[in-house]
C-alpha cells in the first residue's frame, strides 16, 4: 500500500511538472514579439521595375556615358579664319613652296 501511495504521488509530481512546462511553452511562444500571423502573400506579379524600365534607364545610362566620353576626349573646335588671314597665309604658304621646290630642284640637279 505505501508502495501504491508513493508512486501516486510521484506520478501527480511528474503531471504537475509537466503541465506547468507546457504552460511555459505557451507562454514563450505567446510572449514573443514575432508572431506568426499568416503565410505572406507573394502576389502574381514580381515587385519591382519591369523590364521595359529597365532597359530605359540602361539606354539613358549609355548616352549619358557616351556624351560625357565624347566631351571630355574631343578638343574643341578651332574658330575658322577671316578671309583676309586665309589670303595672307595662302600667299606665303605657296611662296614657301616655290621657294622649296626650287631648293629641291638644284638638290637633284647637284646630285646628278
Amino acid at each position: 500500500m505505501a508502495d501504491v501511495e508513493h508512486r501516486t504521488t510521484l506520478l501527480g509530481q511528474a503531471r504537475t511538472k509537466l503541465m506547468n512546462a507546457r504552460a511555459d511553452r505557451v507562454g514563450a511562444d505567446t510572449g514573443s514579439l514575432l508572431s506568426r500571423i499568416d503565410t505572406p502573400n507573394t502576389g502574381t506579379k514580381p515587385a519591382g521595375s519591369s523590364h521595359a524600365m529597365i532597359v530605359l534607364a540602361g539606354f539613358v545610362g549609355g548616352l549619358i556615358m557616351g556624351l560625357g566620353l565624347l566631351v571630355i576626349t574631343v578638343p574643341p573646335a578651332q574658330p575658322a579664319p577671316t578671309p583676309v588671314a586665309t589670303r595672307r597665309n595662302t600667299v606665303v604658304a605657296s611662296e614657301t613652296n616655290s621657294r622649296n621646290e626650287q631648293h629641291v630642284q638644284s638638290l637633284v640637279d647637284q646630285a646628278l
